[in-house]
């Protein structure tokens, strides 16, 4: 059950804490993947990744050759905007109206796995189908001449709530409260349309300050989880896999059982439990622990940490984060609705703990 894990912030600090060098991005064109995590370690030193034990990959990045190739006849590529365990995005440009347009390439390996590659396109498909305002745009996929798989989606400024919370933390809880029904609004097409995420946590939320709309909501990376599915033993398959980030993933995520949109709500459940409190509900010493407590453990009582939080958003919190999904919300429509009715609560919060992780 535990033993196809992803990457996850946690691993960040304990690779940090065992001294070890890795590096979210490096300089270098070429450097050491981990096949099971996808932490990135610059060349020399470590030879098996210290959290798994899995021997390192060598990779040799092409986002220089990828700097100003056109794709499709249509969108020229201007830099490099970071890198994931799914591959890569780049700032690109339409070129018949000079459109700013992002372009996330998959790992050339993907491509040459039948069925990920008819995966692709099926969610493909499905993703360029949502219209709500709140959930980033895809506007073409394909494969380049090589076979490398690609999305052209809308770019979206802003900040994501990671870097929102660690900059402008604690929020109000009407503030909190308006981004997350946002991001329930983007949800609630694509469960209607059954589309699950699979991988919400902050990094997938953009918030950009707009003038005639504060703290506008983009969510991003619908389907990649899907695309990206594997077995216990990393190999792509079509049913029963597990994917995600294990510090927001629900227990029945975790355990492979039918998902619904409850486990996105589970997630939101989680991010509402960080932006109040600074810190995640579960903060083990490793991945597999942190899995096991979201399956397992009680969540500490989040007035214990915020005691002056409204009661009734402090049990809306709590009851998303149960661990069957059936006592959860029923649907992010109801969720949306419940939030509503918070965000004109504009009282300070008061922590008792120290923000520990929020910049995992």
């Amino acid at each position: 059950m535990f033993l196809n894990l992803f990457k996850c912030a946690l691993c960040d600090r304990i690779d940090l804490k065992r001294g070890f060098s890795y590096a979210r991005s490096v300089a270098s064109t070429t450097y050491r993947v981990c096949p099971e995590c996808d932490l990135r370690f610059e060349m020399g030193g470590v030879t098996h990744c210290p959290e798994h034990n899995k021997a390192l990959l060598v990779v040799s990045s092409d986002s220089e050759a990828l700097i100003g190739k056109t794709i499709s006849d249509r969108f020229t590529i201007e830099s490099e905007l970071g890198e994931g365990g799914f591959g890569a995005v780049y700032k690109a440009v339409q070129t018949s109206i000079d459109r700013p347009m992002a372009i996330k390439f998959l790992q050339r390996q993907h491509s040459t796995n039948e069925i990920l590659v008819k995966r692709f396109y099926s969610e493909a498909k499905s993703i360029s189908q949502l219209r709500n305002h709140h959930t980033i745009q895809l506007f073409d996929f394909g494969q380049c001449q090589d076979g490398q798989l690609y999305m052209v989606l809308e770019l979206a400024p802003g900040k994501n709530l990671r870097h929102l919370i660690a900059d402008d933390g604690p929020l109000t809880v009407g503030r909190i409260a308006n981004i997350m029904q946002q991001v329930c609004h983007s949800l609630a097409e694509a469960h209607h349309q059954g589309i699950i995420h699979r991988d919400l946590k902050p990094e997938n939320i953009m918030v950009e300050d707009r003038r005639d709309s504060p703290d506008f909501v983009k969510v991003l990376d619908f389907g990649i989880a899907k695309i990206l599915e594997r077995d216990a033993t990393g190999v792509v398959t079509n049913t029963g896999d597990i994917n995600g980030t294990p510090c927001y993933m629900s227990p029945e995520q975790i355990q492979k059982s039918e998902l619904t949109g409850a486990s996105d709500l589970y997630a939101i459940g989680v991010i509402l439990y960080q932006a109040v409190t600074g810190n995640l509900p579960f903060d083990e010493d490793t991945s597999i622990a942190t899995l096991m407590a979201h399956v397992n453990a009680d969540v500490p009582d989040i007035r214990l940490v915020v005691p002056n939080l409204n009661e009734d958003f402090a049990t809306l919190i709590m009851r998303l984060l149960s661990k069957d999904p059936k006592d959860r919300p029923a649907s992010a429509e109801a969720l949306r609705a419940k939030l509503l009715t918070f965000v004109d609560d504009t009282m300070a919060l008061e922590r008792v703990a120290p923000d520990l992780n929020t910049e995992k």
